[in-house]
């Protein structure tokens, strides 16, 4: 009963935090979730541009 009890609880504040997240960096959520179909690929990318920039 307790674990079943604690999940559900986790459950909520995930989806609570999950939400608050979403309205913030919809967009960021959606390019992140592209970024880790095509990991390796992306990662090497975003260091490069994280490089130029600086």
């Amino acid at each position: 009963m307790k674990s079943s009890d604690q999940s559900i609880e986790g459950k909520k504040i995930g989806h609570s935090m999950s939400m608050q997240r979403h309205s913030k960096y919809d967009k960021l959520c959606k390019a992140e979730r592209r970024a880790t179909t095509n990991q390796g690929r992306n990662t090497i990318s975003k260091t490069e541009i994280q490089e130029s920039k600086q």
